[in-house]
């Protein structure tokens, strides 16, 4: 789950884990499918071992939408195109951030799957949620994190969840975390 379609794989460090910066990306991967994905997560895990900072990986929950990204990026382009030239100089001298930044752009997504995000480690807590997520849902995957767990659902009416009880809050278009 979460390695197929076109999905961004992203290295980051935040000042929680001992850092002055909060989520500065450090390496972005585009992936177009389970194998590329796996050969970008082996290089992204090479260069975690490496770093003398304590980084993360990340990677988009939801594919993303080539079509709309390039579309965007498109747009982008135009809108620069009538700006003056140092916008101009500094759009085109860094096109690669610009498309990645089209493609995790949430509107480009091409799946929409709900993440709740639990903040505490709390086991009986984590299956209470669980418990109510599936009276209205199917689970997808339930991953542990630092400081607690990610619940990954198929979209549903959400409004029916009180999230807050169970001290976690719900994220549309969010990361996974694989790495930390």
């Amino acid at each position: 789950m979460f390695r197929n379609g076109i999905r961004l794989i992203l290295i980051i460090y935040r000042s929680n884990d001992g850092t002055k910066d909060n989520g500065r990306h450090i390496k972005t991967y585009i992936t177009n499918g389970e194998k590329d994905f796996n050969k970008k997560m082996n290089r992204a895990e090479r260069f975690i071992k490496k770093s003398s900072k304590p980084l993360r990986i990340y990677s988009s929950t939801n594919k993303r939408n080539l079509k709309k990204a390039i579309r965007e990026f498109k747009k982008r382009q135009l809108d620069v195109e009538y700006g003056n030239d140092e916008v101009l100089e500094k759009f085109y001298l860094s096109l690669k951030s610009r498309w990645i930044s089209c493609l995790a752009k949430p509107s480009n997504r091409d799946e929409t799957i709900f993440k709740y995000d639990v903040d505490i480690k709390d086991e009986k807590n984590k299956l209470r949620l669980i418990n109510e997520l599936e009276k209205y849902t199917e689970i997808l995957s339930v991953n542990k994190t630092k400081q607690g767990w990610h619940i990954f659902v198929k979209p549903f009416n959400h409004t029916l969840i009180d999230a807050e009880k169970y001290v976690a809050n719900l994220q549309k278009d969010s990361l996974v975390l694989w790495k930390w």
